[in-house]
């Protein structure tokens, strides 16, 4: 149920549906693969660090068994511009620079996700929208986790206690920053979490 490595040549993935878990560096640096491929019945859970890092994969759409995208598993793949999570995904940690250096558009955070670790989307240049469920479940933004993108809004979920240093440093489209009314935040330094002095805090 683990899928340990490719070959770096590999230039189309269909990974098995019996498949829990693509291991650590699986497909890292197959530069010549475009897309990964899940089927619907796919039990992935996990997929581990540098799992497909540094890797020519164009876009992905995750299946609804994942839980854990690991550190570094999307990092530097430079031609990633979709990601796409199912309303219904079970994920539920983001690592450490997941998707450090990509170039993804548009991002949808589904409910479960609680966990957005360092520097998970540092130096996306070209992210500029991200959207959380409605009844996001989301308990942490961690350090540099979204700093040098071009976020114009964000809107901060209700169950967010803490945000990281730096969490949007170098955001200097970053036009507006939203506080939910029944937010769980416990503290909200300005000058440790954003340092483009245009951007306005909406609180309740």
């Amino acid at each position: 149920n683990i899928l340990v490595a490719a070959v770096c040549d590999v230039e189309k993935a269909c990974i098995p549906s019996f498949i829990e878990i693509i291991e650590s560096g699986a497909f890292d640096s197959c530069r010549n693969l475009p897309k990964v491929e899940f089927p619907e019945d796919s039990k992935i859970q996990r997929i581990e660090k540098f799992a497909f890092g540094f890797s020519g994969i164009k876009k992905i759409s995750f299946p609804v068994h994942l839980t854990y995208i690991g550190s570094d598993s999307f990092s530097f793949c430079s031609n990633l511009n979709y990601v796409d999570f199912p309303e219904n995904s079970e994920i539920q940690i983001i690592g450490d620079n997941a998707f450090n250096g990509s170039n993804i558009e548009k991002l949808f955070i589904p409910d479960k996700l609680q966990k957005i670790c360092q520097r998970a989307f540092f130096a996306c240049f070209q992210l500029r929208s991200v959207k959380f469920s409605e009844n996001s479940e989301l308990q942490s933004i961690e350090k540099e986790a979204f700093a040098s993108t071009l976020i114009k809004s964000f809107c901060i979920p209700r169950h967010v206690k803490s945000i990281g240093t730096g969490a949007f440093f170098k955001c200097f489209g970053l036009q507006i920053i939203e506080i939910d009314e029944n937010s769980e935040l416990q503290d909200f330094d300005r000058k440790l979490i954003i340092d483009n002095e245009n951007t306005i805090i909406m609180i309740p």
